[in-house]
């Protein structure tokens, strides 16, 4: 069975594989869960996970999991009982050590000067960091092109109006040469909130991707001209849940 694509937070246990073999977890989020992942008596692949506040451990269990670009940040053990390999991965702030895994390219850190938080995500890389582009290449094929299309750079916020013509491309580089540590946000490249277009155009163009959130992301005034050509990501105030609770 294959999971991906979730969040979960303030669950005793977040996801369960018992039996069987081949198990996969990916692109997912793990926030103040007590144990996110149990397994028993079988193998999996756990890739590109983030954990933060974690009360217990982040994995348990019986059997055999390789891990593959992991953040796990604020916890008391990282795993207990379960054989991990652990690959690419920033284990941060953890208050029980030792813990009962291998591998390599695995960084632990106080937490201070790590992360930087931008639009609801808090586990974005700081701007020079050190954890960029010293992981190994050897990781499963398909983790690695989902990480090419993926970052650990956060959005550039706007916060002042738009008053003259404007182009937004691509900024938040894709990682796409040696692999950064740790998990992977699809990419945002800029957010904003409550900001007018007044007599200009404001141009998205070449598969940015862009946030908007609040009562009113963008108000277009006199003279406004809003135009998209191969937008990656517009997400309007409906969807403004969507970049706030990123982690």
């Amino acid at each position: 069975m294959t999971v991906q694509n979730i969040r979960l937070s303030f669950a005793t246990y977040g996801v369960a594989f018992i039996s069987t073999n081949g198990h996969a977890l990916r692109h997912s989020q793990f926030v103040q869960c007590a144990t996110p992942v149990y397994v028993s008596s079988t193998t999996a692949s756990l890739q590109n996970l983030l954990f933060h506040k974690i009360g217990s451990r982040a994995l348990y269990g019986s059997g055999t999991v390789t891990g593959e670009h992991w953040t796990v940040n604020e916890a008391s053990s990282v795993v207990q009982t379960t054989t991990l390999n652990l690959t690419n991965s920033l284990l941060v702030s953890i208050t029980n050590w030792p813990t009962a895994f291998n591998g390599a390219f695995n960084v632990t850190n106080s937490g201070s000067g790590v992360f930087q938080n931008r639009g609801g995500g808090y586990h974005y890389l700081v701007a020079a960091s050190p954890y960029r582009n010293i992981g190994t290449m050897n990781i499963t094929a398909t983790l690695a092109a989902d990480l090419r299309q993926r970052t650990t750079y956060a959005p550039i916020e706007l916060t002042s109006h738009f008053a003259g013509n404007t182009t937004l491309g691509p900024q938040a580089q894709r990682d796409t040469d040696t692999p950064d540590l740790g998990f992977h946000y699809d990419p945002l490249d800029y957010i904003w909130s409550g900001l007018n277009l007044t007599n200009s155009t404001l141009l998205l163009t070449n598969g940015v991707a862009v946030g908007v959130g609040g009562n009113k992301g963008t108000t277009l005034q006199g003279g406004a001209k809003f135009v998209q050509t191969s937008v990656k990501g517009l997400f309007g105030p409906g969807e403004k849940r969507r970049f706030r609770s990123r982690e």
